[in-house]
C-alpha cells in the first residue's frame, strides 16, 4: 500500500490532469458499489458501476481538476476570505450547475427518457443541491484551508465516497429492483 501511494503520489506532480481522472473513477465506482450493496441491498449490477465510474474518470475527475485550478489561482492561499471565497463560488456556482450536468449525463448514459429526466430533476434536483452543501460546505473549508492544491481533488475525492453513494441512490431509487429469474 505504501508503495501505491508513493507512487500515486509522483504521478500526480508527473501527471496531474491523468492521474486525478484515474483517482475519480475508481472513487465512483467505489460510492456506487456501497450504494448498490451497503444502501440499496438489492441485486448488484456492475454495468451500472462501469457507467459511474467512467463518469468519474471522464466528466468529474477532469472537471474537478480545472475548476480547483481556477479557484486556486483566482484565489491563492489558506487566509480566511480566500478560502471562504473559494468555497462559496465552489458551492453557490459550481456546485449546482456541475450536480445539474453530472446528473443529466448519468440519466442520458443510462437511456432514460427526457420525461425521465425533467420529472427527476423535478423531484430531486433541489434536495440533491440541498445534500450538497450540508456534506461540501465543511468538507472544501477543510479541504480549501489544510490541503495543499495539488491534492484539493484527492481529498475532495475521498469525501466524494459518500456523496457519490448518495447520488447513486438518489438517481436510483425510484427504480424498480432487478427480478432475479
Amino acid at each position: 500500500a505504501r508503495a501505491h501511494t508513493h507512487t500515486h503520489f509522483a504521478d500526480l506532480g508527473a501527471r496531474p490532469l491523468l492521474t486525478t481522472a484515474l483517482s475519480t473513477g475508481i472513487i465512483s465506482a467505489v460510492g456506487d458499489v456501497g450504494s448498490q450493496v451497503f444502501v440499496e441491498r438489492g441485486e448488484y449490477e456492475a454495468g451500472r458501476t462501469l457507467r459511474y465510474s467512467g463518469l468519474g474518470l471522464l466528466l468529474t475527475g477532469p472537471t474537478l481538476h480545472l475548476w480547483y485550478a481556477v479557484l486556486n489561482r483566482r484565489f491563492p492561499g489558506v487566509a480566511p476570505a480566500r478560502v471562504l471565497a473559494r468555497v462559496a463560488l465552489d458551492q453557490a456556482l459550481f456546485a449546482p450547475a456541475f450536480t445539474a450536468a453530472f446528473l443529466s449525463v448519468l440519466l442520458a448514459v443510462e437511456g432514460r427518457s427526457a420525461d425521465e429526466w425533467r420529472a427527476y430533476m423535478r423531484e430531486s434536483y433541489a434536495e440533491s443541491v440541498c445534500v450538497n452543501w450540508v456534506l461540501w460546505i465543511p468538507a472544501q473549508l477543510i479541504n480549501f484551508r489544510f490541503t495543499p492544491p495539488a491534492y484539493t481533488v484527492l481529498f475532495a475525492n475521498f469525501v466524494a465516497v459518500f456523496w457519490n453513494s448518495y447520488l447513486s441512490w438518489s438517481a436510483h431509487r425510484h427504480e424498480e429492483p432487478p427480478h432475479s429469474e
